[in-house]
Formats: C-alpha cells, structure tokens, sequence
C-alpha cells in the first residue's frame, strides 16, 4: 500500500484528510513542519501532502528542505490551502510542488489529485531505472569494444600479457592513494578515478598508425624509427579528436586524448610531443607515465627480456623530479606491494601458457 505523509497544524484538518484517505494509503499524520522533517529522517513515503499556512515552519520552507535533501528531493509534494491565491501558486509550483488541493477537502477530487500524482512519480520511477540499466549496459558495450581494440592493438604491438588490463589496474591504485593526499584529494574524486580508469586503456591507441616493421622490429630503434614511433602520441590524440567532433562533450573522451597525447611527457619538461613541464602536464597522464613506465620494465618484448620488481622500483624511484611527477612516484613506492602482486599474477599466467604451448598435441 502506497504511503502518505499528511502535515498540517490542525487536528480536525489531519482527521479529515486521514479520513478520506486511510481506505486506499497508509497516511502517517505530523503537526509541523518540524515533525515533517524529523518523520523523513525515519521513513521515506511515495507521497506528502503538506499545508502551507502553519506556524513557526511554513509549507514553503518545509518544501525547501525536502527538495534540498537527496534523499527526499524526489518525493511529490502536494500543498493543502484554503485559498486560490495565484501567488501562493507560482511560489509553490517554484518552490517544486506537483499539485494544490483547497480546504475544505472534497474527497473525489483528493484522490483523483492524489492517484494522478502517484501514478505520474511510479512512471518517472521506472523510465529513470529504464534509462539507468540502458546507460549501464550501454558503458559495459563501450568498454567492452574499447578493450578489444585495444588488445588488437596490443597484438600489433607484439606486447603479450595484457598491458591494457595492467596499466588500468596501475593508474586506479597510484589515484586511488594520490586522492588520499592533501594536495589532491578534492582534484581526484571517485568519479575521476571512474573516467580515468576508462580511458587509460586508449592511452597507446595511437599506434595503429606506426607501421609493423617499426613495432616488430627485434632491436634497437634508430633516430628515424625512434621518432616515427613518437609519432603514436598525436596521432592517437588526433583519433580521438575526431571523435570528440563527432559527438557531444564528453569528460571519457576529453581525458582519453589527454592521455594519448601526454603520456609520455617527461616532468622535466624534455618529453614528447610538445615539451610539457611539471604540472603543464596533465594529471592523468602524469599518473600513466608511471604505470607505463613500470609495466614497460617488468613485461617481456621482442627487443628485451624482464626486470625485476626491485630494479624497477629502483628505476622509477630514480626518475623522481626528472621523469616523474615526484608525487606520482612517492605514491608509488608506497602501494609497490600491490603492483608487485600483479606482476607475479602476470608471470604465473605466462607460465601457464608456456606450458600450455609446450605440451603434445594429441
């Protein structure tokens, strides 16, 4: 049954009100405003009917705190008054009420106002849970379709293992501790970190553009190859330009360009593409040159065998104030445990393969 909140200052208003709706809802009657406001603190009906000529706290102010709190905002208000004044009106209609019902009560036309008005918030109700399940499973697709292409590209690349999967799990543990810190913690919120952790895996997406004989070359890189194979940084972030013409703004696709674009800027300013430095750089892609960086020493390549976790802490911890954001790596060597973790994940799965591949076919 369908709960009604009925707040006004007198008792025979409250009986009659309580009269005409207790065969249809569960009404829970309150004298004040104040009372008002204590009651939702408790319970959380479908429905108030709220009188606006009461002492001390008003219907309006009432509604002003109802609507002010997330958690009650969403609950219709219908204002009791005696009067057809167009004023009171206006103001309540702005103040965010749905309805009015005049003194003295007519029961037809309180139910009706009433039934409209629960019909009208279960509907906006379930378009809202609609529309929520369709945007989730619509970011899961996105996600999805992202990850694969940027696996493909990783395939390109010669870089087995899952560096995709890894540096998103490097960059959500560096902004998760970073947010921690004085200095950023009102910058990196748990939405930040939600938008980050979607965009860092098109952070090397640019490389669809580098030719394989450059990936795939089993050596050294000389200075042509070498700053064909920065080209992958503009040419990702101008990917993603393009994109972001094409649709509405988009925080995922504004960080993501950042991303392509800056990762692999140096914080004293002698990086590429464009020289960025300190904190010209931007904070994510601060953040990624890290994890890049730490999962580029501990993975094999074609070019190179494995470092240690050690060597290449030590290696990240050398870079403070010339490669790297010095907060960046002091977080880093603080939660270093936990990115020695998935690298011993990632050594036991590729054990696990080798094995795979070398037993008999039967």
């Amino acid at each position: 049954m369908k709960h009604i909140l009925l707040v006004d200052d007198s008792v025979l208003n409250l009986k009659v009100a309580a009269g005409i709706l207790r065969d249809s809802y569960k009404v829970s009657v309150v004298k004040s405003g104040e009372q008002a406001l204590q009651f939702l603190q408790i319970q959380i009906p479908d429905l108030i009917l709220l009188d606006i000529n009461m002492p001390d706290m008003d219907g309006f102010e009432t509604i002003t705190y109802i609507k002010e709190n997330e958690e009650t905002a969403d609950i219709p208000v219908i204002f009791l008054t005696a009067s057809h004044d167009s004023e009171n009106e206006v103001k309540g209609f702005q103040k965010g009420a749905v309805d009015f019902i005049t003194k003295p009560f007519t029961p037809e036309s309180m139910l009706l106002r009433i039934e409209t008005q629960m019909e009208l918030s279960s509907y906006k109700k379930e378009l809202e849970k609609k529309i929520e399940e369709k945007t989730k499973h619509i970011l899961v697709l996105e996600d999805s379709i992202i990850r694969c292409f940027c696996e493909m590209i990783e395939c390109h690349d010669n870089e087995t293992g899952g560096h995709v999967m890894r540096t998103v799990e490097y960059v959500k543990i560096l902004a998760r501790e970073l947010a921690k810190t004085d200095k950023y913690k009102n910058i990196i919120t748990d939405e930040y970190i939600h938008l980050f952790t979607r965009s860092a895996p098109l952070h090397d997406i640019g490389k669809i553009g580098i030719r394989d004989n450059i990936l795939l070359k089993p050596s050294r890189l000389d200075n042509s190859e070498y700053a064909k194979i920065k080209e992958h940084t503009v040419i990702g972030a101008q990917m993603i330009e393009n994109i972001i013409k094409e649709s509405e703004y988009n925080e995922y696709l504004n960080m993501s360009k950042d991303l392509a674009l800056s990762h692999h800027e140096r914080y004293d300013g002698k990086g590429y593409p464009n020289g960025l430095k300190g904190e010209e750089i931007p904070l994510c892609a601060r953040i990624m040159a890290v994890a890049d960086v730490y999962d580029a020493l501990v993975s094999h390549r074609i070019y190179k065998d494995e470092t240690s976790h050690i060597t290449a802490c030590a290696t990240i911890a050398e870079g403070r104030g010339t490669q790297f954001d010095p907060d960046v790596v002091d977080v880093f060597l603080k939660c270093e445990k936990e990115f020695e973790a998935i690298v011993q994940k990632l050594r036991e799965n590729l054990k696990k393969r080798e094995e795979e591949d070398a037993k008999p076919e039967n």
